[in-house]
């Protein structure tokens, strides 16, 4: 290609750019300059819940709208992704440093295909949401990869045959996605129409993928040849691939060079919208064309050449023009109705002009959209939409009023999307408006001062229907006649300065007469009214004149059967006189002097022929009209059965002659045969206590209004259904006795907004059953990670240590989620249902080991109730002491115990068996060793000897034993034998034996070392017992000679204290205990004694004698004492308790573990 040739290619395009803009700013001007002022009528009927960033939502330009499969909406804006659950927005944006987020944050399209899969189209690549991770995964454009894709301003994704994503970007992208194995197929086009490429699209593609019944895929080019600018209509083959085009230039050959729109309808037959050649149809199988224009002079023609839109729909097309307004095109007969703007009709379309699509980087916007309701939703060009009424013809006007919070939220409508519980919501400049065509269930009046034909005033006292079907509504500005026709009203208002006109712009009670006469109360009199000459007849009070009225105060009219009007006032009830036209009151209070407020009349209602019932401030009074009896029904707090309240509203007579009664205390049923009240309140269901007025169906249902909206009373089956200020009325409070039921069966309730109107028959209930899905799982007050989508989430697990777990949920019907009830409850811990009214939160702690079913169902905005709801495993693990094996343990250990308890408690009861027969053993052991110590002390004029013992268990294995030989000679014994008990005391028995055995058999020269010696062979030949001996000491005391022997095997060392010299010697000896080695040679010391010596033997249990600290008290403080008692020149049994006294100290309590023996010998001066 020459660089000639490419410089006129350049300059064609700059032509071409050129035009466009001057063209583009043409059309503006024509729509600024052709648009009519916003129309004067606004509605009042459609409510929109609005959402914008005070709520959460992260732009307020709206551009696109879709519902998930799991039914959670998402919002598209110019600075991010929003998730909506009913309760809260969720916002995604891109973050740079995190390739899982949005490639950019300018969202322009959304799209949800077949699997369930969310598309995002944005400025900057395509995103597919994964739920699992809560992240995207990127598409973008890398021009050196051709498995990417094309261009990365996305303006749409549509779903073709076999599941192919196919994506339309500018500038000049048509690329197919293969979502399964990722795979991109560019179609490129060619700028050169010369180029004839089969699988080439000619020029750039600009507008909207649309698919054929044959998987076909159709878009719009936008071809520039040889300085001529042109689009192009492009078919891509499902199967082949290849491209057919369609263009003026081409046979067949479109009527126009420029394409606006175009549709393709359930017979595959293209509809073509151009900007100057109407409309085209296209017969793909036929390859003919059609051609539909504008003939001003056939009104069944097309309104105008210029198209913007089309919309196929149940056997026609509905035209959205620029300049004609809105055409429907019946497909069979080929023949257009025209909806054109009439300034003079507030019920037709706002504007000719129906909707410009400017070309930007948006994707073209089809500007029609039908609903499930069949009713046409139009957008306009910045006054907001317009609704069309197909079967009536008439549009209802929805614009932006900054005075009502409940209009749209801004003007220009981006996009309308309706969900599949029904609502619909609008994406706008200013956020999103919604609106439910369900909750809208009762037709609306209300005040609106810049219309001078709505309502006079916002707050209604009083309705009546007259003889030709014509309803007048009293409120506190006056008199109401309502166009039931046109929706518009005629007004009568008090004039101050006519005193022969409505005495009061409040009016507070209307009551028809005669014909084309009514009587109208007021705050200051009563008229009567008479219609066909519009002249009023006013009655007042006079002061002086008792048969007047008795006050102004006009409460309540009644018109009995025999054709007598009753007036009910705030001074109570009087009668009118037709004869004279006079007024005669009759009186009510039982008491001499009236209270105030306890004779207001509220109604009136006649029994029978004769009586009436009159509802008061101070109960129920029932007046026999013949004899003028009044009786009272009253409050009595003894009485269950009487009335709750004494202040009563309004009188209903059921169709069995039972009463109902409105109260500011409830709704009570009075029989009248029985003379008892049955009270119904909220606790029964009743929204509020307040009950304004009751009227009944032809069902037999009740419907009350309230301070709390209204509802209705099935009286069979106490069952309630209650709507409120989102089901459309005009507030949630209404007024006194503001109701009336017409002839065709419709009722009007009033209140202080308004009235509203509605035929019960069309009340009814929404089917929708809203699915319940978890939208959050909290550990511990913290989320939990689960790694999977919430919405995918089965079961879950936790340990003994997450002692708390929380569920969130939510019920996804967005009408009106305010109204909407849950409850829960956990299969194998609640023992039933949990109803929490509208809170979405479950949450437990402490949970046994275990698996569990959570379990939430809800009911949609009606109370409708979805029982299948949600069901989540929850499998808690308990602590290994919980465990099946721990208890499996427990139970061996158990088993265990008992047995051991068994056996141990066996084995103590032979134990106490052998221990009293042991005892019994020691015992008599304990009288053998005891017998064989001295049974007295030695005390003569010589000397003087005593023993001592101390042991530690009933045998002690220490002995003593002393024995007169001759005549002033003396044997002294002392012993220890190993351990304790009988065996020891058996052992001490046998030393005794053979010790006294061998004095008496020894010969006096004989050594006593040798004498023990040959008791060592004695006993270690008489007694094999391995381990047991005894320390063993003996000595020969010879008074005559003055002098002892002492001989030691084993044993502490004796002291000998010597009187003459003040000294305590110990005498030292050393050798084995006898009875472990078969021969010793104990040693042997002699030594002198003198009047006044002292000689103490001590077995070892004074030394080893522990205190608590463990210690002994040991030989040194031993001899000290011993030292101390002695040189005091105390007597041999002072002595002993002072050793003994002196070591119990050291010892500070604690038991001695070993016995302990003392034998001091004094020998007298």
């Amino acid at each position: 290609m020459g660089y000639a040739h490419l410089r006129r290619q350049s300059a064609s395009r700059e032509k071409f750019h050129m035009r466009t803009l001057k063209y583009w700013i043409f059309i503006v001007l024509v729509w600024l300059f052709t648009s009519p002022e916003p129309a004067a009528t606004y509605n009042q009927n459609m409510r929109f819940q609005n959402f914008g960033l005070e709520q959460g939502l992260s732009q307020s330009v709206v551009n696109a709208v879709a519902q998930d499969s799991v039914g959670l909406m998402w919002f598209g804006t110019q600075d991010g992704l929003n998730k909506f659950d009913s309760h809260k927005f969720v916002v995604y944006r891109r973050n740079g440093s995190d390739s899982t987020t949005l490639s950019n944050n300018f969202i322009s399209y959304l799209f949800v295909d077949s699997a369930g899969r969310l598309w995002v189209s944005t400025l900057g690549g395509l995103n597919l949401y994964d739920p699992g991770s809560d992240s995207f995964i990127r598409y973008l454009s890398n021009p050196t990869d051709p498995n990417t894709i094309s261009n990365e301003n996305i303006t749409q994704t549509y779903e073709g045959a076999n599941g192919y994503i196919w994506i339309l970007s500018r500038p000049n992208g048509l690329d197919r996605l293969d979502p399964e194995t990722g795979e991109i197929k560019r179609y490129l086009s060619s700028r050169q129409p010369t180029v004839n490429s089969p699988e080439q699209i000619k020029g750039d593609v600009i507008f909207p993928i649309i698919g054929d019944s044959q998987g076909n895929i159709w878009v719009v080019s936008r071809v520039v040849q040889d300085t001529v600018l042109y689009n192009a209509l492009n078919r891509i083959d499902s199967i082949s691939g290849n491209v057919r085009s369609y263009s003026y230039l081409h046979e067949p050959a479109l009527n126009d060079s420029i394409i606006s729109t175009f549709c393709i309808d359930k017979n595959d037959i293209v509809w073509i919208g151009s900007q100057r050649g109407g409309l085209s149809r296209l017969d793909p199988k036929k390859n003919t064309l059609a051609y539909y224009l504008h003939d001003s002079a056939d009104s069944a023609s097309i309104s105008h050449n210029f198209i913007n839109g089309i919309y196929e729909s149940r056997g026609c097309l509905w035209i959205a023009t620029f300049g004609g307004g809105l055409n429907r095109f019946d497909l069979e007969t080929e023949r257009f109705t025209s909806f054109r703007h009439d300034p003079d009709d507030p019920y037709s379309i706002s504007s000719d002009v129906v909707f410009l699509n400017i070309p930007n980087f948006l994707p073209p916007r089809v500007p029609i959209f039908e609903d499930a309701q069949g009713m046409i939703w139009v957008m306009t060009n910045a006054q907001g939409v317009d609704i069309l009424d197909p079967q009536t013809g008439r549009f209802t006007r929805c614009r932006r009023d900054k005075q009502n919070p409940h209009s749209l939220i801004d003007v220009q409508v981006e996009k309308v999307f309706q969900d599949r519980s029904g609502v619909i919501w609008l994406g706008l400049f200013g956020g999103i408006s919604k609106f439910s065509p369900t909750k809208e269930k009762f037709k609306r009046f209300e005040h609106d001062p810049r219309a001078p034909t709505s309502l006079s005033s916002e707050m209604v006292w009083a309705f009546m229907e007259d003889e030709t079907g014509a309803v007048w509504v009293g409120t506190r500005n006056g008199l109401n006649r309502l166009d039931r026709e046109k929706g518009t009203f005629d007004h009568i208002f008090a004039d101050p300065d006519d005193p022969d006109g409505l005495c009061h712009s409040w009016v507070t009670s209307l009551c028809p007469d005669q014909l084309g006469i009514f009587w109208i109360g007021t705050q200051n009199g009563l008229n009567r009214y008479n219609q066909k000459t519009g002249l009023f007849d006013v009655f007042r009070n006079v002061p002086e004149d008792r048969s007047s009225l008795i006050t102004n105060g006009i409460i309540s009219l009644y018109k009995d059967s025999y054709d007598t009007l009753w007036v009910g006032t705030d001074q109570g009830l009087c009668k009118f006189n037709r004869e004279d036209q006079t007024f005669t009151s009759q009186p009510l209070i039982f008491d001499d002097e009236p209270i105030i407020n306890r004779n207001i009349v509220m109604d009136i209602l006649e029994e029978d022929s004769h009586r009436l019932w009159i509802a008061t401030w101070d109960g129920l009074k029932i007046l026999d009209r013949r004899t003028g009896e009044v009786t009272r029904y009253a409050n009595d707090s003894q009485d269950p059965t009487s009335l709750t309240h004494n202040s009563l509203i309004d009188l209903h007579k059921e169709r069995d002659g039972c009463l109902w009664i409105g109260t500011v205390g409830g709704l009570e049923l009075f029989n009248p045969s029985s003379e008892t009240f049955t009270h119904i309140t909220t606790a029964d269901g009743l929204p509020n206590d307040f009950v304004y007025s009751i009227i009944e169906d032809d069902q037999g249902c009740l419907w009350l209004s309230t301070n709390k909206g209204i509802c209705r009373f099935n009286p069979q089956t106490y069952e309630f259904q209650n709507y409120d200020f989102e089901d459309g009325l005009q507030s949630n409070e209404f007024n006194i006795k503001a109701g009336l039921r017409t002839r065709d069966r419709e009722i009007f309730f009033g209140g202080i907004n308004g009235f509203n109107v509605f035929h019960p028959d069309e009340i009814k209930a929404g089917t929708f059953r809203p699915p319940v899905i978890l939208t959050g799982i909290s550990k511990l007050k913290k989320p939990m990670e689960s790694g999977m989508a919430l919405t995918e989430i089965e079961e879950i697990k936790i340990t003994h240590e997450e002692n708390f777990i929380g569920f969130e949920f939510v019920a996804l019907d967005y009408s009106n989620p305010s109204a909407i009830q849950y409850a829960y409850m956990l299969e194998g811990f609640d023992d039933d249902w949990i109803y929490c009214g509208n809170r979405n939160f479950a949450g437990y702690t402490n949970l046994d080991g275990g698996e569990y079913v959570f379990r939430a169902i809800a009911t949609n905005s009606d109370g409708l109730w979805n029982r299948e709801g949600l069901s989540i495993k929850l499998i808690s693990i308990p602590p290994f002491w919980k465990t099946i094996w721990f208890y499996f343990l427990e139970a061996l250990f158990a088993i265990g115990l008992i047995a051991g308890l068994f056996f141990y408690q066996r084995r103590r009861y032979q134990y106490e068996i052998e221990f009293k027969r042991k005892s019994s053993e020691l015992d008599f052991a304990r009288r053998i060793q005891l017998s064989m110590l001295p049974k007295k002390s030695v005390s003569d004029e010589h000397v003087e000897i005593i023993g001592k013992i101390m042991t530690a268990t009933e045998v002690g294995g220490d002995y003593y034993d002393f024995t007169e030989l001759a005549k002033g000679r003396y044997c002294v014994a002392i012993g220890d034998a190993t351990g304790h008990g009988a065996a020891a005391g058996l052992f001490v028995g046998m030393v005794k034996m053979t010790s006294i055995y061998a004095i008496k058999t020894m010969k006096q020269n004989t050594p006593l070392d040798k004498l023990v010696a040959d008791m060592n062979i004695a006993l270690k030949r008489s007694l094999n017992l391995t381990g047991m001996g005894m320390c063993f000491c003996i000595s020969i005391l010879d008074l005559n000679e003055h002098k002892i022997e002492i001989c030691s095997a084993g044993m502490p060392f004796p002291y000998h204290y010597q009187k003459y010299t003040g000294m305590l010697i110990p005498l030292v000896m050393k050798g084995p205990p006898l009875g472990f080695l078969s021969r010793i040679h104990p040693e042997m010391v002699s030594t002198r004694i003198d009047p006044g010596d002292t000689l103490i033997f001590l077995s070892d249990g004074f030394e080893e004698r522990f205190n608590y600290e463990d210690e002994t008290w040991g030989d040194e403080p031993l001899e000290k004492e011993l030292y101390r008692l002695c040189r005091a020149n105390y007597d041999p049994e002072r002595i002993a308790e002072g050793i003994f006294d002196a070591c119990d100290r050291f010892s500070d309590g604690r038991i001695n573990n070993d016995d302990m023996t003392i034998v001091v010998i004094r020998i007298k001066q």
